[in-house]
C-alpha cells in the first residue's frame, strides 16, 4: 500500500516539507515533515515557529517548545527511515497540542516527550496519535510529565496498528506535586489486518502532593488474533521508609524529593545532555 501525500491535507494545518536525497522542498502550507531513508540536508522552521535542530546522519530532531496557544505537529516516516524525536514542552498558559505520526513500511520512530509547566497553573490538552499504516514498522512513545502548583494535563495517546508484523509501546511516567491534576487516556488499537502485532501500554505515577490527583483510563481495542497486547498502571509515593533511608544519607525532605523526581524523570529518557537551539 502506498501512502499518497495528497491525503495528508485533511490531517494538518500549517505546512508540508519533504526531505529526500535531493534536498528539502516546501510542498504546501501544512505541518508535515517527511524523512526518507538517507536525507542529505536539514532545514529550518519559519520564524514564528519554535526552535529545533535536525541531525541528518542520526535522524535526530530536538524541539524545545513554549506553548501558549494551539499547536499542531505531524511527522511522516518514509519506508526504511529511522527517526528519534526529543520534544520538550513548557506550558506557559492554557494551550492545546496535537501530534500525529505516520509510519510506512520498515520505519522506526522513537518519540520522547517531556512536559513541564513554568506557570504552575496552566492546563495543557495534549493528543498524540501514532498511525502504523504499513508492515514491519516500530513506534515507541515515551512521555514524562512533571507537574506542580495547580497545573493540569489532559493527555490522550493512541497507537493505531493497521497492518501486520508491527510493534510499539507507550510508556508514561507522571510526577504529581502539590495540587496538580492529570487525566490520562491511553489506547492501543489493533485492526483486523494487524496480526502479529506486539504492543504495550504502561504508566507509572509518582504522587508527591497530598492533593495531587492522577486519573488513568487505559484501553485495548483488538480486532484480530495472534497478537501481543498488555497494559499496566502503578502508583508510588514517598513512604516513611524511603524518607528514613534518605535521612540516613544526610538528605532533608526537599533534597530527597528532588532526587526522587529526577530519578523518575530520567527513567525513560534524559534530556540533561541534549543541546536544544535557544
Amino acid at each position: 500500500m502506498q501512502l499518497e501525500l495528497e491525503k495528508l491535507d485533511l490531517l494538518t494545518k500549517d505546512h508540508l516539507l519533504r526531505v529526500d536525497n535531493s534536498g528539502c522542498q516546501l510542498l504546501r502550507q501544512l505541518s508535515v515533515f517527511e524523512y526518507s531513508k538517507n536525507p542529505s540536508c536539514g532545514f529550518a522552521p519559519r520564524k514564528d515557529q519554535q526552535l529545533w535542530s535536525f541531525d541528518e546522519q542520526k535522524h535526530v530532531i530536538n524541539l524545545n517548545l513554549e506553548l501558549n496557544k494551539q499547536m499542531d505537529f505531524m511527522l511522516v516516516c518514509s519506508p526504511g527511515s529511522d527517526v528519534l524525536v526529543n520534544l520538550r514542552l513548557n506550558s506557559l498558559r492554557d494551550s492545546k497540542m496535537q501530534i500525529e505520526t505516520i509510519l510506512q513500511e520498515n520505519a522506526k520512530l522513537e518519540l520522547n516527550i517531556l512536559v513541564e509547566d513554568s506557570s504552575l497553573k496552566s492546563c495543557l490538552d495534549l493528543r498524540v496519535l501514532n498511525l502504523l499504516m504499513q508492515s514491519n514498522a516500530n513506534c515507541n512513545l515515551n512521555i514524562v510529565y512533571d507537574l506542580q502548583g495547580s497545573s493540569r494535563i489532559n493527555l490522550d495517546v493512541k497507537h493505531k496498528f493497521l497492518q501486520s508484523a508491527n510493534s510499539g509501546r507507550i510508556l508514561i511516567n507522571g510526577i504529581m506535586d502539590e495540587q496538580s491534576i492529570a487525566q490520562v487516556n491511553g489506547c492501543i488499537y489493533i485492526g483486523a489486518d494487524a496480526n502479529q502485532t506486539d504492543s504495550e501500554l504502561r504508566q507509572e505515577v509518582l504522587l508527591l502532593g497530598d492533593k495531587a490527583r492522577n486519573f488513568v483510563t487505559p484501553a485495548l481495542e483488538i480486532f484480530t488474533d495472534d497478537v501481543k497486547a498488555a497494559h499496566s498502571v502503578s502508583v508510588a509515593q514517598l513512604s516513611e521508609e524511603i524518607m528514613f533511608y534518605m535521612a540516613s544519607r544526610g538528605l532533608d525532605f526537599l533534597q530527597a524529593k528532588q532526587l526522587y523526581k529526577q530519578a523518575m524523570r530520567n527513567k525513560l529518557f534524559s534530556f540533561d545532555k541534549l543541546e536544544f537551539n535557544v
